[in-house]
Formats: C-alpha cells, structure tokens, sequence
C-alpha cells in the first residue's frame, strides 16, 4: 500500500524541506495559514479537488517562549 502526504504549514521554507526529504513522488506541501479562515478553506478545498483524504492529522501548535496564559490569540 502507497500512501501520500500533504504537508499543509505557514512556513514553506521548512515544508519544502520535509518534502523534499520524503520525495515529492509522496509528498506535497500545500499553503495554509490557521489563524485566517478563508486560507484553511482554499487549501481544503483544494487538496480535496485533486485527491481523496484517508487520514487527517491536526498538530498545529504555538511556540513561544511566553507562559501559555500570557498568550493572546
């Protein structure tokens, strides 16, 4: 069984990367920016115009050197 993987990031330097580290044959980086809902909703509706999504994984995350609490979102 093949897989295929869509790394969708705001930073595309470092999704490029991965990419490349895993061979485009599998792999695809695809924009997305998950503080603008409009940007969540093209990428989607893009990846799902040309392929069939099995699993989805969410492991977005903030990093910051500031206590969580402090945080304004």
């Amino acid at each position: 069984m093949e897989g295929f993987v869509v790394i969708a990031d705001i930073n595309e330097a470092a999704a490029t990367k991965t990419v490349a580290e895993f061979g485009a044959e599998h792999t695809a980086f695809e924009y997305m920016d998950l503080g603008n809902h409009e940007s969540i909703v093209a990428s989607m509706n893009k990846i799902l115009s040309e392929r069939k999504v099995d699993i989805l994984v969410n492991c977005a995350g903030v990093i910051s050197a500031k206590p969580f609490r402090s945080i304004d979102v």
